[in-house]
């Protein structure tokens, strides 16, 4: 049995490999994210921390490696997790 092949010649499998790579490197940068904004002491800095995770993720979908749902989702958790380090 032959798969299918994309437009960029790459099988189904060979996307699925990269999107759970790319889940498992967005998840390390979430968690190193997070501990950087937790250790910040200036405001700005959180604020370029924070957004900077938000871009990864718009990137990653930009890439086709995650879908818009799931991006919305990765952002709602990131946010519930920084209202979780600002109310400690």
């Amino acid at each position: 049995m032959k798969l299918k092949k994309d437009r960029n010649d790459k099988t189904i499998t060979d996307n699925i490999k990269l999107s759970k790579t790319a889940e498992e490197l967005l998840e390390a940068m979430k968690t190193e994210y997070l501990r950087r904004i937790e250790s910040a002491h200036v405001l700005s800095v959180k604020n370029a921390w924070y957004y900077s995770y938000l871009g990864s993720l718009d990137f990653a979908r930009q890439m086709g490696l995650i879908s818009e749902e799931h991006r919305q989702e990765l952002c709602q958790k990131f946010s519930k997790a920084i209202t979780n380090i600002i109310t400690k």
